[in-house]
C-alpha cells in the first residue's frame, strides 16, 4: 500500500495505542510504579520524553495528522518509517530498563531490594551525621565558585538575550542574541557548561533537599541565593526549556521523598505548570494571545507534540540524502583530532542548516533537537536506530539502580531530581556515549561526603 494512503487510512492508529499499552506494561515490570502519584526518575523520563513527546506524535502521524510545518517537508515514506522508529523507541527503552532489573535479580538474589529499580525510601538522611558544618562549608564553597562562574559568563557574553527581551526588543533581535550567546561566547565554554549550567542548578536542588531535614537559616539563605542565580543562569539566553525543567526539578525534590499525592494536588500542580509554560512561551516568543497560539500545527501544542519528535522524520529525510552518516565525528572535537577525522557539527545543527539555512546564517536559529533515536540514525544509520533504544534503556537502568540503591540523602535526591528532568532522551545519542555531566555530578555526590569526613568541623 502507498505510504501516504496507509498513514491516512487510520489503520496504524490502533496499533500505536497497542504499542503504548505494551510499553507501559514493560515499564511497570521494570520500575513497579508508573503512575504520577508516586513518580521516580525512570517514570518521569518515560512520561516526559516518550509518552508526551513521542507517543502523541506517533499517534497523530499514524492518523494522518502531519500538517506541522516541519513534517510538511518530509516524504510519506519517511513519515511512515519515522512512525515505526518512534514505536520502537517506545518499546525498546522500557525493555532495556527491564533487562537491567532481571540481570540484577539474578546477580544479587539475596539483595532483592537492590534489584528493584524503584526505591520506596521516603525518609531523607543527612549526608554526614557528625560533620554538618564541614558538609555545609563544602557546598557553600562550591556555590561561590559557581556564582563567580555565572558572573564570568555574563560578563563575556556579547549580548544578553534576556535583557533585550525585557527592554522590548523585536523578537528577531532576541533570537539573534540567543544564538550569539551560545556560538559567540567570549570565555571558556567548559567553565560555563560545567559550573553555570550543570553544578549550579544541581547544588540548588541539593540545598532544597537539605531543607527537608530542617529549616536551618544558613540553608534557607543558601537555597534562596542559589535559586535566584540558577534562574538567571538558565534563562539569560531566553531558552524556555532549561528554566522550566529546573522548576519541575524543584518539585520533584519534594515528590520523590513524599507519600503518594492526591489527585487534587496533582491536578492543581499540572494546571500551575501548564499556566507557567504558556506564560513563558508568550513572554519569550512575544506571540500574544492571538489566533494560532494553541494550534496543533504551529502553536504551543505543536511545539510539545510535534517539534521535539520532528527531528526523527527530518533525519530520515536528510541522512544520507543531504549529509553522509556522521559516525563518531560529531562526538568530540578532541576525539576527532586524535583519530584524524574531520570534526562535524552535530546532526541537530546540520538539520537546522538544511531546513532553515537563512535563519542559521543570520543567527536566528540554532538546532533541531529531537529524540535520541534521530541522532543515532544520523550517526550510524539503521543499525544505530535499531540498537539505540535498548542501549539507552540499559544505560538509564544502570544509572538509576546505582543511585537509588544507596541511602536517600540530599545529594542522591538532588541527583535523581536533576536527571529526571535533564536525562538526555531528547537531545541526542551522543550524550549516552560521552557525557561528562553524569560523571561529574556522580563524582561530586560521592566526593562531598568523603571530604566532609576528613575536614575538621563541629559535629551536628
Amino acid at each position: 500500500m502507498d505510504p501516504k494512503a496507509l498513514l491516512g487510512s487510520g489503520v496504524l492508529a490502533p496499533f500505536t495505542v497497542a504499542v503504548l499499552a505494551v510499553s507501559l506494561w514493560l515499564l511497570r515490570k521494570a520500575v513497579d510504579r508508573v503512575g504520577p502519584s508516586r513518580p521516580n526518575m525512570v517514570s518521569v523520563v518515560f512520561h516526559l520524553h516518550l509518552l508526551l513527546q513521542t507517543f502523541f506524535c506517533a499517534l497523530l502521524v499514524s492518523a494522518g495528522v502531519s500538517g506541522h510545518y516541519l513534517l510538511a517537508r518530509v516524504s510519506p515514506l519517511n513519515l511512515l518509517l519515522g512512525w515505526a522508529l518512534l514505536c520502537w523507541a517506545l518499546l525498546g527503552f522500557p525493555a532495556g530498563v527491564l533487562l537491567v532489573k532481571r540481570v540484577l535479580e539474578r546477580r544479587f538474589p539475596k539483595e532483592a531490594h537492590l534489584a528493584s529499580l524503584n526505591s520506596e525510601a521516603t525518609t531523607i538522611e543527612p549526608v554526614q551525621h557528625d560533620k554538618a558544618d564541614a558538609y555545609f562549608a563544602i557546598v557553600f564553597t562550591l556555590s561561590l565558585v559557581c556564582v563567580s562562574a555565572l558572573a564570568y559568563t555574563l560578563a563575556l557574553t556579547p549580548r544578553i538575550a534576556l535583557l533585550e527581551l525585557l527592554r522590548g526588543e523585536p523578537v528577531e533581535n532576541v533570537l539573534r542574541a540567543r544564538i550569539s550567546s551560545k556560538y559567540q561566547f567570549g570565555g571558556i565554554e567548559h567553565i560555563r557548561n560545567i559550573f553555570v549550567l550543570t553544578i549550579l542548578p544541581f547544588l540548588s536542588l541539593v540545598s532544597f533537599a537539605q531543607l527537608r531535614l530542617g529549616r536551618e537559616p544558613r540553608w534557607i539563605a543558601l537555597s534562596t541565593a542559589l535559586f535566584l542565580c540558577s534562574v538567571i543562569a538558565l534563562s539569560y539566553d531566553t531558552q524556555k526549556a532549561p528554566v522550566l525543567t529546573y522548576f519541575a526539578s524543584i518539585a520533584l525534590v519534594f515528590l520523590f521523598a513524599a507519600k503518594a499525592l492526591s489527585l487534587k494536588r496533582l491536578a492543581l500542580g499540572g494546571a500551575a505548570f501548564g499556566a507557567l509554560l504558556t506564560g513563558v512561551y508568550l513572554l519569550v516568543t512575544q506571540a500574544g494571545l492571538r489566533a494560532g497560539l494553541f494550534s496543533l500545527t504551529s502553536g504551543l501544542p505543536g511545539r510539545v507534540f510535534f517539534t521535539q519528535a520532528s527531528g526523527v522524520f527530518l533525519s530520515l529525510e536528510h541522512f544520507p540524502a543531504t549529509h553522509s552518516f556522521l559516525g563518531l565525528r560529531s562526538l568530540s572535537s578532541i576525539l576527532s583530532r586524535l583519530a584524524g577525522w574531520e570534526h562535524s557539527e552535530r546532526s541537530a545543527r546540520l538539520l537546522m542548516r538544511s531546513v532553515h539555512p537563512g535563519a542559521v546564517e543570520d543567527g536566528r536559529a540554532g538546532v533541531i533537537n529531537s529524540l535520541f533515536i534521530a541522532e543515532s540514525y544520523a550517526n550510524f544509520g539503521w543499525i544505530g536506530a535499531l540498537v539505540s533504544p535498548l542501549y539507552v534503556g540499559i544505560f538509564t537502568g544502570v544509572f538509576f539502580f546505582f543511585v537509588s540503591g544507596r541511602r536517600l540523602t540530599p545529594l542522591t535526591l538532588g541527583l535523581l531530581a536533576f536527571f529526571a528532568m535533564r536525562w538526555p532522551l531528547t537531545g541526542g545519542m551522543n550524550e549516552f556515549l560521552y557525557n561528562p555531566s553524569i560523571v561529574l555530578l556522580l563524582g561530586l555526590a560521592f566526593l562531598i561526603p568523603a571530604l566532609a569526613k576528613v575536614l575538621p568541623g563541629r559535629t551536628a
